[in-house]
């Protein structure tokens, strides 16, 4: 009988993985996305409202993320952009919590 799915893999992101910094968590996920085949873009980030330097909260997000906007000058455009992105919901938002961010939002799936 096959234990490789019963056991967990410490190179692959879950709820309550903690890190020093943000930018150790986006290599952490950047290494990870790699891995399977996808890169990763910062999506947002949201400020300590006291120093408006610290972040506080953060999600990375699959390159594919999301919908692209229609483009307001379209009637314009001779030779438009090709659609990249595909709607995948593969992100990870991190937290900070006693001064180590938390992993706090974690979505596998790939289209």
């Amino acid at each position: 009988m096959d234990n490789s799915m019963a056991t967990t893999d410490e190179n692959k992101p879950h709820i309550g993985m903690q890190f020093n910094s943000d930018n150790e968590a986006y290599d952490f996920y950047n290494s990870y996305g790699r891995r399977l085949g996808f890169s990763v873009r910062k999506e947002y980030v949201n400020k300590s409202k006291k120093d408006n330097t610290t972040t506080t909260s953060r999600r990375f997000a699959c390159n594919n993320h999301g919908i692209r906007r229609k483009d307001k000058h379209d009637i314009d455009v001779n030779s438009p952009r090709e659609e990249t992105r595909t709607a995948c919901p593969a992100h990870i938002g991190i937290m900070l919590e006693n001064g180590k961010y938390r992993c706090h939002d974690f979505v596998e799936d790939r289209p």
